[in-house]
């Protein structure tokens, strides 16, 4: 059996209201008929109010007769250059297409149960029968390039929020049954992913972030404006405060254009936010195996290994090479590497982290953070050396060399980034400080004993 939605129109009695109803329908009929546009237009949206006469095809279809009255009387002034007003004449032809589409949902839903149907069968409705469809697809070929005109006039204007009204209704026209039931295209697909960008731009541009989702899906499937759109839409979760669809609009941009550094760098913080350091690496690498590849190929050298690895040039000519085949700056390139160092680091991979920060320093010697990196992971390297506890113990003598060897190689990384951030003695002092102990320095150990209260 079919289940459907049985929408069941009412039964009405003959009651004084509805005896008034049908006086005000026959005074309709005649204010149209003697072309009384407006005033047919002010009786029918009365009429409408009360809930019988609401969802009324024949009043509706009243409504479109009367638009187009108006619509018709608008665009005469354009043909006899008399005053032509063109907001009034967008808004009259919005006003037949959107009577129209009343009129057609008000036919679709008018339909009851047929009692002709075998047992087995019921609860299947009539098709519907759609007295005005003809008429008002007259009436649409004839008007409707018209009214895609106007999300374009208001939108070279400026004017937000009629572009948004207008790219609305447009969709939803290009969506909508009635417009399903034509043979042919009236709006191409092309036209309605435009539609639909200039939608999501009208919504940002007036900030109306709860809006801006009703047409994204139709929007991001427009390949040039894509990119932009879903900077958009990201922007718009972070005002709406939902940080699981801001990731996922992240996740979108960054998948359909990884040199992208917006989605790259927002991405990267959620995931350092959420801990998730693996996600922060498999990200890095993506955006460097998508950048370095053309550049590779351009360059005519290697620098992506078959496992999506980069493998720094053997030579500065070579890098350079490579730096002037990349589409993205050498600063940019830089942060994805501080991204993998970054998750070395949390992940306690320091010889990692050394790689990842002297990719860095070769892509943008004047990274700020860069030999942080790299002396806080040889002082890791040296704290994670087991030095025996007894002086005579044959370890004690090697081990106590290798760990001054990494503290050795830290010391010139940590006082660089000292000379780079000197208000983050929080962070470099108490390194330095177990540095110049363990090796013995005894006036820099003194020095840095000021910081460590």
């Amino acid at each position: 059996m079919i289940a459907s939605l049985i929408v069941l129109v009412p039964i009405i009695a003959s009651t004084p209201a509805h005896k008034d109803g049908k006086k005000q329908m026959k005074t309709i009929r005649e204010q149209i008929k003697n072309l009384k546009g407006a005033d047919a237009l002010k009786s029918i949206e009365n009429l409408r109010k009360d809930s019988v006469f609401t969802w009324n095809a024949q009043l509706l279809q009243y409504g479109v007769e009367a638009c187009r009255i108006l619509n018709d009387k608008e665009n005469e002034k354009f043909y006899l250059r008399a005053n032509p007003d063109t907001v009034a004449f967008f808004n009259t032809t919005y006003n037949v297409i959107n009577y129209i589409l009343l009129t057609d949902s008000a036919e679709r839903l008018a339909v009851v149960p047929t009692d002709t149907l075998p047992s087995d069968e019921c609860g299947m409705l009539e098709p519907p029968k759609y007295k005005y469809r003809k008429t008002n697809k007259e009436t649409l070929i004839h008007i409707y390039k018209n009214f895609l005109a106007a999300p374009r006039y208001y939108n070279a204007h400026s004017n937000w929020a009629e572009t948004q009204r207008f790219t609305g209704l447009a969709i939803d026209l290009g969506n909508s049954p009635f417009m399903q039931s034509f043979r042919q295209t009236l709006i191409p697909a092309s036209t309605m992913t435009e539609l639909a960008v200039l939608n999501i731009n009208s919504c940002y541009r007036q900030q109306k972030f709860e809006e801006i989702e009703r047409y994204a899906s139709l929007a991001v499937q427009d390949s040039a404006n894509a990119e932009s759109i879903i900077e958009k839409l990201a922007y718009c979760e972070i005002e709406r405060g939902d940080s699981a669809a801001y990731r996922s609009r992240l996740e979108e941009g960054h998948s359909r254009f990884p040199s992208n550094m917006f989605f790259f760098s927002r991405l990267v913080d959620v995931y350092l936010r959420d801990g998730n350091n693996n996600a922060v690496l498999n990200t890095a690498n993506e955006t460097l195996e998508y950048v370095l590849h053309t550049a590779q190929d351009e360059a005519e050298l290697c620098v992506i290994d078959a496992e999506g690895h980069y493998e720094q040039p053997s030579d500065a000519r070579a890098l350079e090479g490579v730096k002037e085949s990349v589409s993205l700056p050498s600063s940019d390139i830089a942060q994805v590497f501080e991204a993998k160092a970054i998750s070395f680091h949390n992940n306690g991979n320091s010889r990692a982290c050394i790689e990842e920060a002297e990719n860095i320093l070769s892509w943008n010697p004047e990274h700020p953070r860069a030999d942080f990196y790299i002396g806080v992971s040889y002082y890791n390297l040296a704290e994670n050396i087991d030095i025996p506890t007894l002086v005579n113990d044959p370890n004690y003598l090697k081990a106590t060399r290798e760990r001054n060897r990494m503290l050795t190689l830290a010391r010139p990384h940590l006082e660089a980034y000292r000379k780079t951030a000197p208000e983050e003695s929080d962070v470099w002092a108490p390194l330095l400080y177990e540095v110049y102990l363990y090796l013995n320095l005894g006036a820099e150990f003194e020095e840095i004993s000021s910081y460590i209260h």
